[in-house]
């Protein structure tokens, strides 16, 4: 017998049992209960032989997205993330930010960073109705310009880089070029939403230190600039071609603290 979409199953000489939220063992009991009226010592098994009413929906960047039934077993929210494989990098997804919906409420989750440093996954059980969707890392990029000696666009696997390891993938600083007094960092957004400029002053060993300590986040762009040119003019020229991205730009503090 199926159970209908109401959540009750009909058997002969038991009538309509209702399924929905029963265990297993407490549907065998009720319908042997039932039965007892009509026949003697009734002998009854059920089983589940396929879940369709209660399940889980992945999608995104996944490597096996699709819907994921709850069965009797509970699932967490780490087991289905390794069942739809995540961390397959060749499918572009974005570990950083995992969007888990629940109820109508959509929580942003740096799965990355739980999977090194936290057992709180393994504690979320999934329940009917979860929405679980990995975001496309295409977006997720740091980019090192001007005179790098191999300027490029640096992709995340986590939600930061320092800016000494974003230099050092692009190869360092070009000495014969580079301007080590004028490395700045453009952030499309702060945390009040709003862009900023950061300036670095990487001319001495001091400045590599505080490098060393300035994490870098998605979408910044760090430009290198040039020796003997006013690198502001040049660097607003070749980094912000639009009108309102200059004047929102220029109208931003360029901070310097010891070299930042």
């Amino acid at each position: 017998k199926y159970v209908r979409d109401d959540g009750t199953i009909f058997y002969p000489n038991a009538g309509v049992i209702i399924a929905e939220g029963s265990t297993v063992e407490e549907l065998r009991l009720e319908l042997t209960n039932r039965l007892s009226n009509v026949l003697n010592n009734p002998q009854v098994d059920v089983s589940v032989s396929e879940f369709n009413s209660k399940k889980v929906t992945v999608s995104g960047s996944f490597d096996k997205p699709g819907t994921y039934p709850i069965t009797t077993v509970p699932i967490t929210l780490s087991q289905l993330v390794s069942n739809a494989n995540a961390f397959d990098l060749r499918n572009g997804g974005d570990l950083t930010s995992l969007k888990f919906t629940r109820d109508g409420y959509i929580y942003d989750l740096d799965y990355e960073y739980l999977a090194r440093k936290s057992q709180i996954q393994n504690l979320i059980y999934l329940k009917d109705g979860d929405v679980i969707h990995l975001s496309d890392a295409a977006e997720n990029l740091v980019h090192v310009l001007g005179e790098a000696f191999s300027p490029k666009s640096i992709r995340l696997t986590r939600s930061n880089i320092l800016l000494s390891s974003a230099l050092s993938q692009a190869s360092g600083l070009n000495q014969t070029t580079a301007k080590g007094k004028e490395v700045f960092i453009y952030r499309p957004k702060d945390f009040e939403g709003k862009p900023r400029i950061f300036k670095a002053n990487l001319s001495s060993s001091a400045g590599y230190l505080l490098a060393g300590n300035f994490n870098l986040q998605a979408q910044d762009i760090v430009y290198i600039g040039t020796r003997g040119v006013t690198s502001w003019s040049r660097f607003i020229q070749q980094l912000l071609p639009f009108t309102d991205i200059l004047n929102s730009a220029q109208s931003t503090e360029v901070v310097t603290n010891k070299g930042f």
